[in-house]
């Protein structure tokens, strides 16, 4: 039985990155990948045994560590005054995206047919669940009220979509950056306070 080794699983690894990132899930190749890792097809199946598991272990910590982002930082977050709280989602949604940005372009746009691809819904659940949470504090503290809960599900996926075709068009994390920080700062405390009203 052969050893298996680093540089080739490395390799493997960041060819498959980039194929899944270019092509999404349902157009990727092991032959791509086995290609641009420079070894034969049939190698990669001894590390691999088939697209689905190189796919969950290219996105799966991901998707996870994605999907607790909200709820790790939730408490930190709604006990921050308003003034300061889209700052600090935008910073930490920034620093995130620093770290992962090609794993979550590849989660939100090509996941198609594999078992992540329900992420940007689980997204959206998990930033409307927290729009409700922040909209709790306003009126709380300001005395606006929100009556139809599904608001705060159109608020989710416009800020969701913004980030996804972020992700898909821009290379530059500056230019990401700023526009995270643009999209998220008073928007989202703005959009509350216009759709609500003062009991």
């Amino acid at each position: 039985m052969q050893v298996k080794k680093e540089s080739v699983y490395n390799n493997i690894y960041n060819s498959a990155l980039n194929e899944f990132w270019v092509n999404g899930y349902d157009k990727a190749t092991m032959r791509n990948i086995a290609k641009n890792a420079n070894i034969t097809l049939g190698n990669i199946y001894r590390y691999f045994p088939n697209k689905a598991s190189l796919f969950e272990e290219i996105v799966g910590s991901t998707y996870y560590n994605f999907l607790s982002f909200i709820e790790d930082h939730k408490n930190m977050i709604l006990n921050i005054h308003q003034d300061d709280r889209n700052a600090y989602i935008a910073n930490l949604l920034n620093n995130y995206l620093a770290l992962d940005r090609k794993k979550v372009s590849i989660l939100l746009n090509g996941s198609a047919g594999t078992k992540f691809e329900n992420f940007e819904k689980k997204n959206i659940e998990l930033l409307a669940a927290f729009s409700a949470d922040v909209a709790d504090v306003m009126e709380e503290k300001e005395g606006i009220v929100i009556v139809d809960p599904e608001i705060h599900f159109f608020i989710a996926e416009t800020m969701f979509s913004s980030i996804k075709r972020m992700t898909l068009l821009f290379n530059d994390e500056k230019k990401i950056k700023t526009y995270i920080e643009k999209l998220f700062v008073g928007y989202h405390t703005e959009l509350i306070k216009r759709l609500g009203y003062r009991k």
